[in-house]
């Protein structure tokens, strides 16, 4: 299901519970690539809500100022989730308010208040709720309007949240804005999944690369409009180090990038077994070259320690 879908239902609720700032969570303008596509498990029926339950939400999410470590929070949320679907949604979109507001003040009812103060606090709300926040974690990390103190805040809730998590980022991978993307594999690169790995490996073979180039010019960085993510894909499987990544840090060891070539190495180092001797050998013509000759040493070493095992 696209997210537009259900889009209305989301932010009708969002004015509904008053989440008490003055600035809108996502301005209407998308500038994606390819829509993003989240699924939620179950709608929420705003219109179904009573006044009283509306006020009750307003009233038990103001609590959550007081901190979220406080029994009345506690109290309050579970009087929260009692609502259902809606309850859920509300405590999303409420928590993701501050990770929106970024490094900036927001207006609360009757103050100023640094969101900076709430951010542990909501990230550990949302991975309260684990695969019910993904869909609205991923959406919000994917509006071009986030920033980047928003998207990091987003991915590591992504990451704190686990598994559930890991197939909608991979459904993702090639969706929204580049910068949404780059999020993505940042983020997969931190959940500690084969799978992971596997998707972000395929992703990179998929890329396109520039055409073979003088590897000592200074503007190799022009008309490379992949350059970003293969670099990602390629530093993300490092920070992995399974063997379903090798097949694209051996395919990136021909980039035609030498920014793509030198994390390729690095990522190189963190692997251990019989999996990536044949890579780290064919490495060693690679650093023949003066631009990659600081990483001879290292490769030679890994080589050395893998031998002896």
């Amino acid at each position: 299901m696209k997210c537009e879908c259900y889009l209305g239902i989301v932010f009708f609720v969002l004015l509904f519970i008053g989440c008490q700032s003055s600035r809108p969570l996502l301005s209407a303008k998308e500038d994606s690539v390819s829509p993003v596509e989240i699924q939620v498990k179950q709608h929420s029926e705003p219109n179904k809500i009573s006044p009283e339950d509306r006020q009750n939400l307003r009233d038990w999410l103001s609590v959550f100022y007081r901190g979220n470590k406080k029994p009345e929070w506690k109290e309050a949320r579970e009087k929260i989730l009692k609502l259902g679907s809606a309850g859920s949604e509300a405590i999303c979109i409420f928590m993701l308010k501050f990770f929106y507001g970024g490094k900036k003040k927001i207006a609360l009812a009757d103050r100023d208040e640094d969101v900076a103060r709430y951010w542990e606090q909501a990230k550990e709300e949302l991975s309260y709720l684990k695969g019910d926040a993904v869909p609205y974690i991923l959406y919000t990390m994917s509006h071009p309007s986030i920033g980047s103190t928003g998207r990091m805040l987003c991915s590591q809730t992504l990451v704190k949240i686990g598994k559930p998590s890991l197939d909608p980022l991979i459904q993702n991978m090639e969706k929204g804005t580049r910068s949404f993307q780059r999020s993505v594999i940042e983020t997969l690169g931190n959940l500690d999944h084969p799978k992971a790995a596997m998707a972000i490996s395929n992703l990179y073979c998929r890329l396109p690369i520039p055409l073979k180039k003088n590897i000592d010019i200074a503007d190799e960085l022009q008309d490379d409009d992949t350059f970003d993510l293969r670099f990602s894909a390629i530093k993300a499987l490092g920070v992995l180090s399974y063997p379903d990544g090798l097949k694209a840090i051996e395919k990136a060891l021909d980039d035609t990038n030498s920014l793509v070539v030198k994390e390729s190495l690095k990522a190189l180092l963190n692997f251990n077994g019989e999996e990536c001797l044949p890579i780290l050998k064919k490495s060693l013509e690679k650093v023949n070259h003066p631009v990659f000759s600081g990483y001879r040493k290292k490769i030679e070493n890994k080589l050395f320690l893998l031998n002896q095992e």
